[in-house]
């Protein structure tokens, strides 16, 4: 008997009381289960139709399931209408295959997930860039029945990233078509970029010091070096460096990360050589120039031939390709051309070479009047260097620049190099002018030097003619003999002593020499009276300042000496003669001559008076200082004295 048949009624009525209960509950549950899937369906259905990215569901194939709304924005066509259509279709035929590609390969790897981007073809032909996250929906063998696509649009991001591109592109080919070099070095001094034309000067190709340290590369320049480190440290550098007779004019920058710290630095070399290259021929132009003008200034300002021997010498081994450097001078009478200034050599050259044997360059640039230039060659004959010695020197090449001036043949200017000559260089231009300059210079200064010489012999014959004057008033006054002499080096000393130097020292010379000589005119009974004068005998006796004046102011060479005879009988007090002015309107050359002519005469005996000691003369002047003699030239004076 079943377990129903055994129940009673009331027992019966109870268990289907309680399976209804039951019932009603399972029930209950099932309805709240599908409002919870209805409510998350309608929260997901929200989701897909309101985001901005493309969902879209495709089986294994790609043919396409599903859509959302956003296939209608982005195709034109409602989304119900690309289902059963193959997803390949949207996709930009430059992608199509490698995107087909992908999902293939997805498929057969029965992938879960996957990462990959491609560009969709729009409803109005624009192309749009999307990034696909893809993952699978497997049966319960673990097989993939469909692939669920989420695409976001990243048109802009990757539009700004080919617009950097093309603008790094364009960048790069403007830099490799100059002569720059771009670099990026990272904070820890390793080149991550390296692009540039010039880098081929260097030796170097695009980006191959890629990966390298840029502190082991320059180690040998330490100017890099010092330049990297300080943009490393956020400073901004510029300068200009030279790499193996390469010219760069540089910058570094530091780059700054999301928080201001430095990250690393950029950089851009532009090749200046051909700049620097130009600069140092435009210097070397001004340089000889200035050589030019120095000579000419020379010519000008200077009539001493040695001294402009010196500064041809000197300039023209100045001028580019020019080690060392020789002047002839032309003797008519020996007929040879006299070695008159050399510098330069380590060997010096022979005093003189003889033009009749015609076998010198120096002597045919001279009888040919016109510049001689060659590289110097075992069959060169230089007759006064031999080749051995040419060697020795290390010269290879050879100038020689005929000096002439009015047509006229002054004599050779020889320069030698260590270089060959250079035909582009117009260094030899300049050198024919120098030669002009210097001949005209030359000319001047051994005409001024005949001229020199001819005034020397009129001054010796002048300061023999006053010499001889001097004896004459020696002879006439006998107690004065050797005054002349003593005096003269006394004043002169003195007068270099208060600062007096140069021409004037020789008008003092000659004052002090003729400082008597208006005593000629004096009777010589009052001249060598033995006794003291009368006041008559002293009127006569103070006329030889004015006899001395009307003797010399008419003869113009001794006018300049005419202050010590004419004013040196004067006091500082006003009270001497022959005109009574006083203090600073004496003279200076009377008043120095005053009190070395008082000295002198005391320390000597007179007719009149036996010779002081040099204690009383001493004291005597010092007790002067101020009445007769000038005080500072007397302080001058005794200190000098006493030294």
């Amino acid at each position: 008997m079943s377990k129903i048949e055994s129940l009673t009624k009331s027992q019966l009525i109870e268990e289907l009381n309680e399976l209804r209960q039951q019932i009603e509950i399972t029930k209950g549950e099932k309805e709240s289960d599908q409002i919870t899937i209805n409510q998350s369906w309608a929260t997901y259905k929200n989701l897909i139709e309101n985001t901005d990215d493309l969902i879209i569901q495709m089986d294994p194939e790609g043919i396409i399931l599903f859509g959302n709304p956003v296939v209608e924005e982005l195709f034109g066509v409602p989304a119900k209408d690309i289902v059963g259509k193959s997803v390949f279709g949207f996709i930009h035929p430059k992608d199509k295959n490698s995107s087909h590609e992908k999902i293939s390969k997805f498929v057969k790897k029965n992938g879960n997930k996957a990462i990959f981007e491609s560009r969709l073809i729009g409803k109005d032909g624009a192309i749009y860039y999307y990034q696909w996250r893809i993952h699978s929906e497997k049966s319960i063998d673990e097989k993939i029945i469909a692939i669920n696509c989420i695409g976001r649009n990243i048109s802009e991001q990757k539009n700004v990233e080919i617009a950097l591109r093309e603008s790094e592109e364009k960048f790069l080919t403007i830099v490799n078509n100059t002569q720059a070099i771009l670099f990026i070095i990272d904070i820890d001094g390793i080149f991550t970029l390296s692009e540039g034309k010039s880098l081929s000067v260097l030796g170097l190709e695009r980006g191959q010091v890629v990966g390298e340290s840029a502190f082991k590369l320059y180690e040998d320049f330490p100017e890099i070096i010092d330049n990297i480190n300080l943009a490393r440290k956020g400073k901004t550098v510029s300068g200009e460096i030279e790499l193996g007779g390469i010219y760069f004019d540089i910058w570094y920058s530091p780059i700054l990360d999301a928080n201001n710290k430095v990250d690393g630095m950029m950089g851009m070399a532009i090749d200046i050589t051909e700049r620097k290259q130009n600069e140092k021929k435009v210097r070397a132009q001004i340089k000889r120039l200035e050589s030019v003008r120095l000579i000419e200034h020379t010519l000008t300002s200077s009539l001493d031939l040695q001294m402009t021997l010196k500064v041809i010498l000197d300039q023209v081994q100045k001028l580019n390709a020019s080690d060392a450097v020789v002047v002839y001078l032309y003797d008519e009478e020996t007929n040879r051309l006299v070695n008159s200034g050399e510098a330069g050599f380590k060997k010096p050259l022979l005093d003189r070479i003889d033009l009749s044997l015609n076998k010198s360059w120096a002597g045919k640039t001279m009888l040919e009047k016109k510049l001689v230039s060659l590289n110097i060659s075992d069959d060169v004959n230089f007759n006064h260097l031999n080749i051995k010695d040419l060697k020795n020197e290390g010269f290879k090449s050879y100038i020689a620049v005929p000096l002439i001036t009015h047509n006229k043949i002054l004599g050779v200017l020889e320069a030698y190099s260590k270089k060959e000559l250079d035909k582009e260089e117009n260094w030899l231009a300049y050198l024919e002018l120098v030669g002009n300059q210097a001949a005209l210079a030359l000319d001047k200064a051994s005409v001024h030097g005949d001229l020199i010489d001819s005034h020397k012999y009129l001054i010796n014959a002048y300061d023999e003619t006053l010499e001889g004057w001097v004896k004459a008033l020696e002879l006439k006054d006998r107690e004065i003999r050797g005054h002349s002499e003593r005096v003269i080096d006394l004043t002169i000393r003195l007068a270099k002593k208060l600062g007096i130097e140069g021409e004037e020292l020789t008008y003092i010379r000659r004052g002090a020499m003729l400082h008597d000589v208006g005593k000629l005119g004096i009777p010589d009974e009052i001249l060598h009276k033995p006794g003291s004068l009368t006041d008559e005998e002293w009127v006569i006796m103070r006329q030889h300042p004015e006899m001395a004046n009307e003797l010399l102011s008419k003869i113009e060479f001794l006018r300049p000496s005419l202050d010590i005879p004419y004013y040196h009988h004067e006091k500082w007090d006003g009270s001497g003669y022959p005109k009574g002015i006083k203090g600073e309107k004496i003279p200076l050359a009377a008043r120095i001559f005053a009190i070395v002519d008082v000295w002198d005469a005391l320390l000597w005996d007179r007719p009149y008076r036996a010779a002081w000691s040099k204690e009383k003369a001493f004291n005597y002047l010092k007790e002067q200082s101020g009445i007769h003699f000038d005080p500072e030239i007397t302080d001058t004076f005794l200190q000098m004295i006493k030294e």
